[in-house]
C-alpha cells in the first residue's frame, strides 16, 4: 500500500491486517476486496529512492534532486496536488511510509456480501 489511505500507512505496523473494502461508489454492498498481512514497514522514503521499486505500478512518486515528484509515466493520482496529501508536507512528509505484504489474498468481484449479515 503505497499511495491510498495515508492515514492507515502512517499508522499500522508489521503484523497487523488490513482489509479493503469497495467503496460505495463503486458498489453499495461494499464487499470485502483484499485482505493482506503487513509483513514490512517502509519508512523515510526507502520506497520512492530504491532502485528495486521503481518498476512497480503504485511507485508514482520518485525522489529527484533533493525533492518528490510525481513520475511522468505514472498512472494513478492525476493532481500534483496529491503529492501532499499521499506523502505529508515537507519536509517531514509524514505519510511517506509504504507497508508491503507477503500474505495478501485478493478476492476481485466473485467476492460476496454474505459476512455483512453474520457481524451487523
Amino acid at each position: 500500500m503505497a499511495i491510498c489511505r495515508p492515514n492507515i500507512r502512517s499508522k499500522a505496523e508489521e503484523g497487523d491486517f488490513i482489509f479493503g473494502f469497495a467503496a460505495k461508489s463503486l458498489n453499495p454492498d461494499n464487499p470485502l476486496i483484499y485482505a493482506a498481512l503487513v509483513t514490512s514497514k517502509l519508512a523515510g522514503g526507502e520506497y520512492h529512492k530504491e532502485r528495486r521499486y521503481a518498476g512497480r505500478e503504485d511507485r508514482i512518486y520518485q525522489f529527484n534532486d533533493g525533492r518528490y515528484i510525481r513520475r511522468k509515466d505514472a498512472q494513478h493520482h492525476f493532481p500534483a496536488r496529491d503529492l501532499v496529501h499521499d506523502l505529508g508536507p515537507g519536509p517531514n512528509f509524514r505519510r511517506i511510509s509504504v507497508l508491503l505484504s507477503r500474505d495478501f489474498r485478493y478476492f476481485r468481484k466473485e467476492n460476496s456480501c454474505e459476512y455483512k449479515a453474520k457481524f451487523r
